[in-house]
């Protein structure tokens, strides 16, 4: 039986695909790839819509919230881009290794906020809103800058989850689940825009959950 051809033509990159991701609002799929390049899909079509250039290396990851797309650059940067112009908005910089996961937090008409690590364990959470419409070649504003050390391969945070759990979570700052060789459960102060790691912290092989304990309050 000849193989089914496939939906898109993934030749329009030069290079390994590192991530895939669907833009169902936007009706889009995007793709990036170490060739420096994301393209966006037409997912009716599978014609291009957009190629979006900028990264100076090649690209890890993607995520979107809203009209936001954020990419993940191995130069240590960041960037968001316009989903209705196709157009680039903030770079994210000020991370001393590369990053490797980057999450939209929220998208609301006041409030974009963005949280990356990089493969030393230092998180960055930022201020993405584009301000005025017009932001090309504008840098985004870090917020909150912590850490949790990553000395071996096995501890780099790869994979972030942004629950935004009503009991952990501080009017538009969700909590933060980090995954490497452990999970980490952040959560966001009151009043201020610090995260907290827990001062305890146990997994339940019982019932599957992860239980920990932040201040005075425990959490699942």
């Amino acid at each position: 039986v000849d193989a089914p051809d496939p939906l898109f033509d993934m030749s329009r990159h030069t290079n390994t695909i590192t991530d895939v991701l669907s833009l169902d609002q936007q009706g889009l799929v995007g793709t990036c790839s170490l060739d420096k390049k994301i393209i966006l899909w037409s997912q009716r079509t599978q014609r291009v819509k957009a190629v979006l250039r900028g990264h100076k290396r090649g690209v890890r990851g993607l995520h979107g919230m809203g009209d936001v797309l954020l990419s993940a650059g191995f130069e240590c940067d960041a960037k968001t881009w316009d989903l209705v112009s196709l157009e680039p908005a903030l770079t994210l910089r000020g991370h001393r290794a590369p990053i490797t996961v980057a999450r939209m937090m929220m998208a609301e008409p006041d409030c974009h906020r963005a949280v990356t690590v990089d493969e030393s364990g230092e998180f960055r959470l930022w201020d993405v809103l584009v301000k005025n419409g017009f932001a090309t070649g504008k840098f985004a504003t870090t917020i909150h800058v912590f850490c949790v050390p990553c000395e071996k391969s096995l501890d780099r945070i790869m994979g972030l989850a942004l629950p935004f759990e009503a009991d952990c979570s501080i009017g538009n700052y969700s909590n933060i689940i980090a995954c490497s060789s452990s999970l980490v459960h952040f959560q966001p102060e009151a009043k201020v825009a610090e995260f907290v790691a827990p001062t305890g912290m146990c997994y339940s092989e019982a019932n599957g959950c992860l239980l920990t304990c932040i201040g005075e309050k425990e959490s699942t």
